[in-house]
């Protein structure tokens, strides 16, 4: 039955909320070789994204036959315009909230008059990242997602929830060094799984306030169940087992929601 409870945890952990988190879903292309004056957008394979749509005309600050170079593209393959567009002259396309899941990219020179588009392509997170060159007449692009950054961010939570567990257990538990391996093992092992499921779901989704109150509590109170009776059953010198346990987990679990909403970045990439 305890397995099964976590489980049920681990699964809720991988599938959002639908309780909104604060995060909107982005797409950031970087442009190399870009020269002279550009606009650019992404077409939609539907023709809708969220708030933007083919119906829903927006004023931005580009030449009004800028604008309608966009509105009359005809794309062969039958993506459309949602009535977005930038100026990418500085090598920057940003599309800040409901981008299009599957697109084309679309730049346009104003000078020559000329659009260059890329293959189809596929948002892949929260904020899906790529570098585009120019070659041949066609926009190439490749993933530019920073996973060193979002490997480390996961280890440093991983490092300070054992170091803040065991932390709180030693001093409460007060152990000889023969029992330390019972609270450090479980500790290393739980905050391992814990947050490579929170990487998960922050990958694609982000991970605020929201999915900690809503969820994380369920982890924690299981392993507070969990650590107390293998205190109790297999570690000596460990005092209080269940009272050393119930500090360890609320410890980390208080620090985290601090650390949550006063350093999201330890969380979310954006």
């Amino acid at each position: 039955m305890m397995i099964k409870k976590l489980l049920i945890c681990c699964l809720l952990l991988i599938h959002p909320l639908r309780a909104f988190n604060g995060y909107y879903q982005a797409t950031k292309i970087e442009l190399e070789g870009i020269k002279g004056p550009c606009y650019g957008t992404l077409l939609s394979r539907y023709s809708e994204s969220g708030s933007w749509s083919t119906k829903k005309t927006i004023d931005f600050d580009a030449p009004a036959e800028v604008v309608q170079a966009f509105v009359e593209y005809d794309d062969p393959g039958h993506y459309f315009y949602l009535n977005f567009l930038q100026d990418v002259s500085g090598g920057l396309l940003y599309w800040h909230s409901y981008p299009p899941e599957q697109f084309k990219v679309l730049l346009y020179y104003p000078e020559t008059k000329t659009f260059v588009s890329s293959n189809v392509m596929k948002r892949y997170a929260l904020t899906s990242t790529y570098t585009a060159t120019i070659r041949n007449g066609m926009v190439h692009l490749t993933e530019n997602y920073d996973y060193l950054r979002f490997i480390l961010i996961t280890i440093a939570r991983i490092l300070l929830g054992v170091f803040v567990t065991c932390l709180f257990s030693w001093f409460i538990g007060k152990p000889r060094h023969r029992d330390y391996k019972y609270i450090a093992i479980p500790t290393v092992i739980f905050q391992i799984l814990l947050n490579i499921l929170i990487s998960n779901h922050s990958f694609k989704y982000g991970f605020s306030h929201v999915e900690y109150i809503g969820i994380v509590w369920l982890p924690y109170l299981l392993m507070f169940l969990l650590q107390g009776y293998l205190y109790s059953k297999q570690a000596r010198t460990i005092r209080l087992p269940f009272i050393t346990s119930f500090f360890g987990n609320v410890g980390m679990y208080g620090l985290g929601l601090l650390i949550v909403d006063l350093l999201p970045s330890l969380f979310t990439i954006t």
